[in-house]
């Protein structure tokens, strides 16, 4: 409020005086922007003091320096004495540093990637060892016959009904099997079986195995063992 009451009264804006005064020392401000004009000299304050402090009305208070924090005129801003004292404002202040950005930095095209170096890591010395091998086979274990017991669970009635389907066809079968052997019981002629076995014995021999063969031999060569006469050899054949 009272910085809007000191820029009424003043017919220029004090920033106007900037080019004209170039100080970084506080300039005494009159309640008409005439007076101000009237006691700057014409070559300027010498404003290169920081602890100075320079408070008068006219141009013969100027060279009357003090400390800011001994002199009791120090310009308050949250008083109403605004329009009586004021900073005046510099080319040092609101100094912008202006950065760089990273991505606005030109970077070459023809860049020499060969520089660039690829570190390998270093060798580990530690050796990872696997610890608790055991435990882990009998989690893995516990794990999986914990699953199992889950799956049975819950897939009770349905491994109920293929154990039933399971059971039912192997009934079936067993049913078909004793049904063929009633069958063929019932078949059977037993005075056609025995004259059929007799017809066997008597016009089909049965074979000689090699034991039976090397019996007869035997037999024969026993009978014939004192028999004294010689057979000829034959050389024809």
């Amino acid at each position: 409020m009272a910085l809007r009451q000191f820029a009424s009264r003043c017919s220029k804006p004090l920033w106007s005086y900037l080019q004209a005064v170039k100080s970084d020392r506080i300039l005494p401000v009159a309640k008409s922007s005439s007076q101000l004009i009237e006691a700057a000299p014409k070559n300027g304050w010498n404003l290169l003091a920081k602890d100075e402090l320079v408070t008068s009305s006219g141009v013969s208070l100027l060279n009357k320096e003090a400390s800011p924090l001994q002199n009791n005129n120090y310009i308050d801003l949250f008083t109403n004495n605004l329009h009586r004292k004021f900073y005046m404002p510099t080319n040092t202040i609101n100094k912008i540093k202006m950065y760089q950005d990273i991505d606005s930095i030109p970077k070459s095209i023809n860049e020499n990637f060969n520089t660039v170096k690829i570190i390998d890591p270093p060798p580990s010395k530690r050796i990872i060892k696997k610890e608790a091998v055991r435990m882990i086979l009998i989690r893995r274990r516990k794990m999986r016959k914990h699953k199992l017991k889950k799956l049975r669970k819950r897939m009770k009635f349905v491994f109920q009904k293929i154990k039933e389907k399971r059971q039912l066809r192997k009934e079936q079968e067993f049913r078909r099997e004793l049904l063929s052997q009633v069958e063929t019981a019932e078949k059977f002629d037993a005075k056609s079986y025995v004259d059929q076995v007799l017809h066997t014995i008597r016009y089909h021999p049965k074979p000689e195995t090699e034991d039976e063969v090397r019996e007869r031999l035997r037999l024969l060569k026993r009978k014939n063992k004192y028999q004294t006469t010689v057979v000829r050899p034959r050389f024809d054949y």
